[in-house]
C-alpha cells in the first residue's frame, strides 16, 4: 500500500467530467457569440478559428467528445471544411463524378452548378456559417450531404479518402442534426 503523501504528489489524468464540461460551454459559447451578431466578418473568424488558432487547439478541446454532443459534432464540421479547403480541387472532381448516383445527396448540400474548387470551398463555408446564422441541424445535414456526394464519386482506387472515416463522419452529422432537432444537442447532454 502507498503512503497518502506519496498518493497526494502523484498526479492524476483529466476529470472526463470537467473536460466534457469544458469542451460543451466552448462550444455552446462559440456558437451562441456567433448567433448573437450579424456581423460576417465575426462569422468569418469563428469558421477559422482552426485556421488560426492552430488544429491541435480545437482537437484538444473537442475531438474526444461524442458526436452526439455539440462539440463532437463542430469538431466534425471544423475537419470536413478543414478537408475541403485543403483538397478543393479533388473534393469538387469527385463531387462532380458523384452527382447522378446521389441526386438527393446533391439537393440537399447545396453546391451549384458548375461547381468546381471555388464552388465547393463556398459551400462549405455557406454551410458552416448556418451554425451561426441559421439552423443548426440544416448545417449538420447539409454537410453529411455534400460527404456522401463525394462518396459516390470515389471508388476503391480513389488516393487519399479513408471511404470508412467520411461515411462515420457523415453518420455522426446526421446524429447530431437529429439530436438539434430532438431538442438535446444544445443542452450539454451526451447520451
Amino acid at each position: 500500500m502507498w503512503e497518502p503523501t506519496y498518493l497526494d504528489r502523484v498526479e492524476g489524468g483529466v476529470d472526463p467530467e470537467a473536460a466534457f464540461t469544458a469542451a460543451y460551454e466552448s462550444a455552446r459559447v462559440l456558437v451562441s457569440y456567433g448567433r448573437d451578431t450579424q456581423d460576417p466578418d465575426v462569422h468569418a473568424r469563428l469558421m477559422r478559428l482552426v485556421e488560426t488558432e492552430g488544429i491541435e487547439i480545437v482537437a484538444n478541446l473537442w475531438a474526444h467528445t461524442s458526436a452526439a454532443s455539440l462539440p463532437g459534432a463542430l469538431w466534425r464540421l471544423y475537419v470536413v471544411r478543414e478537408w475541403i479547403v485543403r483538397s478543393d480541387a479533388e473534393v469538387a472532381r469527385l463531387y462532380n463524378r458523384g452527382l447522378e448516383a446521389s441526386e438527393v445527396n446533391h439537393a440537399v448540400a447545396g453546391v451549384p452548378p458548375l461547381h468546381g474548387p471555388d464552388e465547393v470551398r463556398a459551400t462549405i463555408d455557406q454551410i458552416f456559417g448556418g451554425v451561426f446564422t441559421g439552423d443548426i441541424d440544416v448545417a449538420f445535414d447539409r454537410s453529411a450531404a455534400l460527404i456522401r456526394v463525394v462518396l459516390a464519386g470515389a471508388d476503391d482506387r480513389t488516393e487519399g479518402i479513408d471511404r470508412d472515416k467520411l461515411e462515420t463522419t457523415a453518420s455522426d452529422l446526421e446524429l447530431a442534426a437529429h439530436r438539434h432537432r430532438a431538442g438535446v444537442l444544445l443542452q450539454g447532454e451526451e447520451s
